[in-house]
């Protein structure tokens, strides 16, 4: 019983830690919230995140159903098409199998900012218990649009 209890207590910890990110679009800087409703017109399931003191995520369903979003920063902003790990290049599963073998790709990502795009690829030690899933060492990972490794993150 114990067990169950405290299993239970993590899991409400964890989820009000993850909705503290969450804000509401009033609490986004207008210039951001207006840019994104004059590129994004026939968008669903928009959720703003703060992710530190100036810069600011938005998630969202676009008209292809895909998941997408756009980070702004103070600096600038860039735009992520989340990929189907089917999809991710071969050239990019081989690398991180090769050079991160313990280690498994949690999400792929096109990133354009700066009229250049890269892959940003997510990976993790993965530990599974029951339902739960654990990701350990968490690292990022870029790529050229070829495949090619440049750095980890």
């Amino acid at each position: 019983m114990k067990k169950i209890s405290l299993l239970t207590l993590l899991v409400l910890c964890c989820g009000m830690v993850m909705a503290q990110k969450v804000v509401s679009e009033q609490s986004v800087p207008a210039k951001f919230v207006e840019d994104f409703q004059r590129q994004n017109l026939d968008v669903r399931n928009v959720k703003w995140y703060q992710l530190d003191s100036t810069t600011f995520e938005v998630r969202f369903i676009g008209n292809n159903n895909e998941l997408q979003s756009v980070r702004y920063k103070s600096v600038g902003t860039e735009r992520r098409y989340f990929v189907d790990l089917q999809y991710c290049p071969r050239a990019i599963k081989d690398t991180v199998r090769h050079r991160y073998s313990k280690y498994k790709i949690t999400e792929v990502s096109i990133v354009s900012a700066r009229r250049e795009s890269s892959y940003e690829v997510r990976i993790a030690q993965v530990k599974s218990f029951l339902f739960l899933k654990k990701e350990k060492d968490v690292r990022y990972l870029l790529f050229k649009p070829n495949g090619e490794f440049i750095k980890e993150k």
